[in-house]
């Protein structure tokens, strides 16, 4: 009967949307062809967590600026670098510096998704943009992707190299390279959590719906990574073990780590962020974990849900406290 039950909730309501929008969870609502309002892939969330207990499922949500206005993105100045090339193509990235506080300034090294085949330096930018206005600067970076033949071994080779870029600029960007941390999103966070667990002096982690082990031993199992040609070299499980961050977690103070997932997510699935904070408490450091009762997969994206605001300010407010941040 519950089968029955939550199958035809999910067609009960006539739609009156134009054109697609999210719900405040960021579930696409839709229209089916009878007039009503589905939640695209419906069935397949619905296997990992009840729909039936959502009361507002269908109420479509928009984004509208509450705690943090424009101008909480506007103290601080970016600029475009180059720190490799190709011969077709280079690798860029974008420095948000701050234009008030104290400095030397900490910062963030952003590490971008979009599952090895889309993403630039646009992800993350309101956070670091967020950020560095309080004075902590944020570098965006970018990585070669599956459409230029990268691999999961060469985007890690690129983040120590865009690492080795801001080094070698950090006095003329006023950084303070003894005060810094990484921040991924989905197919970013194995790439930043990777350097974040085996760089002795980074001080925190930020992962937002985070695959953190390879080895599938992890139960349920996401739609991603499932075969992507990115990771065509790692073909055993030792080799998954040598570049999953759950297993480079360092025995004596770690980094502090903060994880964004919803419990609805299909893509990659919720125990993972769980997996690495339960990791990082074991060697004594101190995590943070924003999981989300019925929240997909890039939740935490402005215009995608109603969390946007306050997963920023809970970042700031983990960051500011792990640095000792109290200029501003």
């Amino acid at each position: 009967m519950k089968i029955i039950f939550t199958f035809a909730v999910c067609f009960l309501f006539a739609c009156s949307i134009i054109a697609q929008q999210k719900n405040r969870y960021g579930m696409n609502i839709i229209e089916n062809e009878g007039g009503n309002c589905k939640i695209e892939e419906y069935e397949l969330i619905n296997k990992i967590i009840d729909l039936s207990k959502v009361d507002d499922l269908y109420e479509p949500y928009n984004y509208v600026a509450d705690k943090i206005k424009d101008s909480d993105y506007n103290k601080c100045t970016t600029k475009s670098y180059i720190f490799k090339k190709y011969n077709t193509y280079s690798l860029n990235m974008e420095i948000d510096q701050p234009t008030e506080g104290c400095s030397p300034y900490p910062f963030i090294i952003y590490v971008h998704g979009g599952g090895w085949n889309t993403g630039d330096t646009n992800a993350f930018a309101n956070q670091s943009k967020y950020m560095a206005s309080k004075g902590i600067a944020g570098i965006r970076v970018t990585y070669t992707l599956n459409k230029n033949g990268g691999h999961f071994e060469q985007g890690l080779q690129e983040i120590a190299e865009a690492f080795d870029f801001i080094k070698k600029h950090a006095k003329e960007w006023n950084l303070d390279m003894k005060r810094f941390g990484f921040a991924g999103g989905s197919a970013g966070t194995p790439l930043s959590s990777y350097w974040a667990m085996k760089m002795k002096d980074c001080k925190l982690y930020i992962g937002c719906n985070g695959i953190y082990d390879f080895t599938a031993r992890i139960k349920p199992q996401g739609s991603f990574p499932n075969k992507n040609v990115y990771l065509r070299n790692i073909t055993t499980e030792n080799k998954a073990r040598e570049v999953s961050a759950l297993f480079l977690v360092p025995k004596n103070d770690p980094p502090a780590v903060l994880v964004a997932h919803g419990t609805a997510d299909t893509t990659i699935p919720y125990q993972q962020s769980e997996a690495l904070c339960n990791a990082i408490e074991v060697n004594g450091g101190k995590t943070v974990r924003l999981i989300y009762p019925y929240y997909v997969h890039g939740f935490f994206n402005k215009n995608r849900s109603d969390k946007y605001e306050e997963v920023i300010l809970k970042m700031y407010e983990f960051v500011k406290e792990v640095f000792n941040h109290t200029c501003t």
